[in-house]
């Protein structure tokens, strides 16, 4: 446990240390996860080790916490102390990756016997056995041990067997330390060894490694076997010294301990893996210490065919749909042109597409050796010409990461170091690629998965209410105090167990607690429950686990957005337990959905939309009403029947995730994506500046959302609430100026105009600015690459300082959509107002779609439409245009019809049957197209008279362009009266 009394001064030190010399416990150094300070990285424990020596005068053992409490401890202490997860390859991982493929290709059946071995042996020899010579004799360690090691034990079991028995008591003896009993066992059996033989000089082979073997018998769950062959092996990958001889034993165990508290606990698909080949045995390795011995023996000593090749697979969408048949789960067979003496099989794959959107479309594993056969009948649909199929060297491959959907793009990869050499686009369909490059397009393949747990808050949900006010969840066993105190699951086990006074295993409670601490992540779904038959809201878990000594009950806590509250009744029963991964739990009445799928379904009624959509009809029908309720709908992710909530959604977030306009015949391009404006505020000149239009700022969100979803590293603040924050000291006028500090001077900032930035230079000159607009793309972008010469030494240090300032205090950011309402949509010159977004918003042609596609603005901005951006336009079908808008949009849009309805649940139309033959005789005279809408026959207000003489009959007139004779007949069919010799027809009545 880290001591609270370090602090971030105490960490300020120990990083000036490490800067000064280095890494001084090799086994401290970082695997995983690096600490960012200054732009230098760091080890995250080695660094709390080190500060706690300046803390407490004492140095920290690594082993004496975990990496998740050293992030958590650096992490709330300073925001300048950021946690990444490390870009290099990690030699352990790749270790550990090879031999999966190792395991797959039935590389660890030879190694079985020593699971069989354990199966059968555990616990043994027991010192404490009547007959001892028989209990040594009876037992069998195959090759674990040299002959000579058995030989001479049996030989010592027969001549001095108490002797020996005292021996293995004193060696599984836990109250004595391990070094200490390795050597008492080495010198006190060869000094009986000697008593049997004076004369024999020779060695009584009881090393280390036969030692490690009786301590791994005895009890494997602590001890496992040992060779120093492999863990000098081990040492050199590790870059760490070897111990001398005698202390190799005790070294070679707190590795083992390393490598499975840092890799295999985490590791599920290794875990699976070894599970599949284990599972009808009775010795299960729970604490995995013979598998982490097993990978090191089988991939540091055996030899084994385990080398991974790496390799790109490389086709053209001219010659063949690749895209469609990974779509498909068609693509099974790759032809091999080159390299085929070096591809075999566990080889690893990118997969990538060359074209107008070359990318990596998924990532696969060779399956076979090199073999000539004919194209697979399954794949020959998707060559694009007369293929003709002849036999041809090929592989068997499959895939493992389909990236259809969200493929890893050329433009994608151009900035990182690691793919600078990548080998694609050249001419061929097979080159090598570098393991580097693998993991880390794999890396970028591999979102960190979000969790969904199954929650109860108390029995029968009695906290629910109290916690959903708070925004926190909170779990009971206050007895056993804050968590953070135990570094085990079995530790939480041992303490129920004494508070309850139970022999009971306590196996879900513990879990519980310790799944609570430990395995909920910060962007997790909690799923909360009442009983076995009813949901009662969700949220997201918003912060790591904490202890709040001060409330009265349930003082374990994390703090959660909850996003819905109510009552909802399932079917089956849930789970029992109070807190259950359900992440991964199947829905057994769907064989595609998950269990939590359901769940969420059940509260949230999610509807799924078009991203493009035109709602279309007769004028009064609902059409802007129904945008707004579909809009916020499509916010919410959820059905919604209320229109005031739904009103209350819209009205939120309007000119953030929701846009609203109404085009009109002068809407153009330059009002809707991009334009030049002319500058009203400029003192000088007449001078224009680049406007970007209503579309392309929404789009812009919407994209940033979802890079920033994907790309949690690269989040930043808003750049408005940083320009703000930064410049807050000058318009509060706490200083007059505010320094700017450049590689030898500085200059300062004098004040802040609505575009421009006034300053001074360091020599006194004044009257220079900066452009805000300018230094605002700078930051959206990262860098500068806007400003060459000139005044790029003047933009250079107060974007650092933004870009510096924009990374504390950030929130991680979920995927969200974004909606932008095109009322009267047929009202534009639709080819002039989209230009080439006519292409660009087709749902495959956006920026995660299967070719996402960009174009080049007038300015010379790139600019693709977002995957989370939804269209949504009205259109009066009695327009005159509606022609000309279905030719244009026709294929981009679904369109859904809107007209006149009679009867609308929990809603009143008045005088129904006046308006159904107003529109009968309307769709007789005129067609579907011009009738009336209903909505013309609502609301609190109505009125028939006045609605008919303002609303009704001035646009008949209009339909039937002021025939007298036709709207009287249509008012008279309905049964109401006219006034007679009145301009515009009046209705005085009923008939």
């Amino acid at each position: 446990m880290i001591p609270n009394n370090i602090t971030e001064q105490n960490v300020l030190e120990a990083i000036n240390d490490f800067n000064k010399n280095g890494i001084r416990y090799p086994l401290a150094k970082s695997k995983k996860f690096d600490l960012v300070f200054n732009n230098q990285t760091y080890p995250p424990k080695y660094i709390i080790s080190l500060a706690n020596e300046y803390a407490n005068k004492v140095y920290l053992s690594h082993q004496d916490f975990d990496t998740y409490e050293a992030q958590k401890y650096l992490k709330n202490l300073s925001p300048n102390f950021i946690i990444i997860k490390k870009l290099e390859i990690d030699p352990i991982l790749d270790l550990i990756e090879k031999y999966k493929v190792h395991i797959r290709n039935g590389g660890l059946d030879d190694e079985m016997y020593k699971w069989d071995l354990l199966s059968k042996f555990r616990g043994r020899p027991d010192s404490n056995a009547s007959d001892f010579e028989s209990e040594i004799k009876n037992i069998k360690f195959e090759n674990l041990i040299y002959p000579m090691s058995s030989a001479v034990l049996t030989h010592i079991t027969k001549k001095k067997t108490g002797a020996l028995r005292e021996c293995f008591k004193s060696l599984f003896d836990e109250n004595i330390p391990l070094l200490t009993r390795l050597k008492n066992f080495n010198v006190k059996t060869l000094e009986i060894y000697r008593e049997i033989d004076p004369e024999s000089k020779k060695s009584h082979h009881q090393d280390e490694r036969t030692m490690a073997t009786y301590l791994t018998y005895h009890n494997p769950d602590k001890y496992t076997f040992y060779k120093d062959s492999f863990y000098q092996k081990y040492c050199q990958l590790l870059g760490i010294k070897v111990y001398k001889t005698g202390e190799k034993y005790v070294h070679y165990l707190e590795l083992i301990n390393d490598l499975v508290n840092e890799y295999i606990n985490d590791d599920q698909e290794l875990l699976d893996l070894v599970q599949e080949k284990i599972k009808n045995l009775e010795f299960q390795d729970v604490n995995h210490k013979l598998l982490a011995q097993d990978i090191l023996y089988q991939m540091l000593e055996k030899t084994t065919k385990t080398d991974v090749n790496y390799w790109i697979f490389q086709g053209s969408p001219k010659i063949y749909d690749i895209v469609s048949a990974i779509t498909d789960n068609a693509l099974e067979t790759w032809s091999v042109k080159n390299h085929k003496d070096k591809i075999k099989t566990g080889d690893k794959i990118i997969l990538w597409v060359t074209g107008d959107n070359p990318g990596c479309y998924a990532l696969a594993e060779v399956t076979s050796e090199v073999f000539e056969d004919f194209d697979n009948e399954k794949e020959i649909k998707y060559y694009r010409d007369n293929h003709t199929n002849e036999k041809s060297p090929q592989v068997k491959i499959k895939i493992t990461h389909n990236l259809v959907s969200n493929p890893i793009t050329k433009e994608m990869i151009k900035d990182i170091e690691e793919l600078s050499n990548l080998k694609v686009g050249n001419q061929g369909t097979n080159f090598q690629a570098t393991e580097k490059e693998y993991l880390r397009i794999k890396d970028m393949a591999e979102p960190k998965e979000k969790k969904y747990w199954l929650y109860a808050p108390g029995e029968g949900a009695k906290m629910w209410d109290e916690f959903y006010k708070n925004g926190i969840m909170g779990l009971g066993w206050d007895k056993l105090g804050d968590l953070n105190n135990y570094k085990t699951q079995k530790e939480i086990a041992t303490k129920l167990q004494e508070l309850e006074n139970t022999s009971s295993n306590k196996v879900n409670d513990s879990l519980a607690n310790w799944e609570f601490k430990n395995s909920i992540s910060i962007g997790d779904i909690i799923i909360v429950k009442k009983g076995q038959k009813e949901l009662v809201g969700y949220g997201e878990v918003k912060s790591d686990y904490y202890f709040n000594n001060e409330y009265d009950h349930y003082k374990s806590c994390r703090k959660v957005d909850w996003k819905l509250k109510g009552n909802w009744k399932v079917d089956d029963n849930l789970h029992v337990k109070t807190l259950t991964d359900i992440t991964k739990y199947p829905d057994g009445n769907s064989e595609t959905d998950k269990y939590y799928e359901r769940l969420l379904r059940i509260m949230m009624h999610p509807k799924t939309y078009p991203l493009n959509t035109i709602l279309y009809g007769p004028p009064g029908t609902g059409k802007t009403y129904h945008t707004i309720l579909r809009a916020a709908e499509i916010i919410e992710s959820r059905e919604i029947k209320d229109y005031s909530e739904a009103l209350n959604i819209f009205n939120s977030n309007l000119g953030d995730r929701i846009e609203f306009i109404t085009f009109h015949q002068n809407y153009s391009y330059e009002d809707f994506i991009q334009g030049l404006r002319p500058d009203v505020e400029s003192d000088g000149d007449l001078c224009f500046e680049r406007k970007d239009g209503v579309f392309k700022r929404i789009a812009d969100r919407a994209l940033k959302n979802i890079l920033d979803s994907l790309k949690p590293n690269d989040i930043k603040r808003k750049f408005d609430d940083v320009f703000n924050e930064y410049i807050l000291p000058l318009n509060l006028g706490e200083v007059e100026e505010l320094e700017v500090k450049m590689k030898k001077v500085s200059y300062y900032i004098t004040s802040i105009g609505h575009k421009s930035i006034e300053f001074r230079k360091n020599d006194g000159e004044s009257k220079h600015s900066l452009s805000i607009e300018t230094l605002r793309k700078m930051y959206d972008k990262g860098s500068n690459e806007f400003i060459i010469g000139g005044l790029q030494p003047y933009y250079n240090p107060i974007l650092a300082i933004l870009l510096d300032k924009g990374k504390t205090n950030v929130t991680q950011v979920n995927k969200q959509n974004y909606v932008i309402i095109i009322d009267e949509i047929n009202r534009a010159n639709i080819s002039r107002v989209f230009g080439e977004l006519i292409t660009l918003i087709e749902p495959d042609k956006r920026s995660h779609g299967a070719i996402p596609l960009k174009c080049t603005l007038p300015s010379g901005e790139e600019f693709i439409v977002p995957s989370n951006l939804h269209l949504i336009g009205t259109m009066n079908t009695a327009d005159k245009s509606i022609a000309l808008l279905d030719i244009a949009l026709r294929r981009r849009f679904e369109f859904e019809s809107m007209y006149p309805r009679y009867e609308i649940e929990g809603c009143e139309i008045h005088d129904i049957e006046i308006l159904q033959k107003i529109n009968e005789r309307i769709k007789v005279l005129k067609g579907y197209d011009f009738q009336i809408g209903h909505s013309y026959f609502m609301g609190d207000d109505y009125k028939l008279i006045e609605r008919m003489n303002k609303k009704v009959i001035p646009l008949l007139l209009e339909y039937f362009m002021n025939d007298e004779k036709e709207v009287r007949g249509i008012l008279v069919n309905a049964g109401l009266s006219i006034e007679t010799d009145s301009w515009p027809l009046k209705v005085i009545g009923l008939l």
